[in-house]
């Protein structure tokens, strides 16, 4: 099967934080439903926040990466650029 595109209607960029910080979410992660459930502990990175955010997916269904780690990357830029543009 080929790489396939979706959209996410938003996205929130999050990053690995301790379990005591304010904005501290827990997410439970499960293979399947009779796996152990993994959880980790996240909070929002407050400028990356989008809507209908491209997600590439491999063949099998995975998120693929190296290309929405591009795609990210190439938001990012675009985000600072505008800020430029608003401050100037």
């Amino acid at each position: 099967m080929l790489a396939r595109k979706i959209n996410l209607s938003t996205f929130t960029l999050t990053e690995h934080c301790e379990l005591n910080h304010p904005q501290a979410k827990v997410n439970n992660i499960s293979a399947t439903q009779n796996t152990e459930t993994f959880s980790y502990t996240s909070k929002p990175i407050e400028k990356y926040t989008y809507n209908y955010m491209p997600i590439v997916l491999e063949g099998s269904g995975a998120p693929w990466v190296e290309e929405n780690l591009c795609i990210l990357s190439k938001l990012k830029m675009l985000v600072l650029h505008l800020w430029k543009l608003i401050i100037v």
